[in-house]
């Protein structure tokens, strides 16, 4: 299961994803990410140690992610594993979701 927030250094924490993120485990994630919800600072996903990963689960992170962005908080993944990296390719989520892609400004 995901990790708890290591520890803020210059505002910026990090959460380790599990190995395995699938629809079974979905409702733990879930709870887990709500929790990371109102974390002040920059909020990094780490999916390096991601060995399988479903649509459900994406789609949850990718969730979390904008909620994140609409409460004006930085958040996004950093070292996808190649499966991770698939998965979002197959969704079409990357652009939403890794580190080297553009946030969303609020110009609405």
């Amino acid at each position: 299961m995901p990790s708890a927030p290591s520890a803020p250094s210059s505002d910026r924490q990090t959460f380790s994803l599990a190995a395995e993120l699938n629809v079974r485990d979905a409702v733990e994630l879930k709870h887990e990410l709500d929790a990371l919800l109102s974390v002040r600072g920059a909020l990094e996903l780490d999916a390096s140690a991601v060995e399988r990963v479903d649509a459900c689960s994406l789609q949850l992170l990718a969730a979390f992610v904008r909620a994140r962005r609409e409460r004006m908080a930085s958040c996004h993944v950093v070292r996808p594993s190649k499966c991770f990296e698939r998965g979002l390719s197959v969704l079409g989520l990357a652009e939403h979701l890794l580190a080297n892609s553009a946030e969303p400004t609020s110009s609405r």
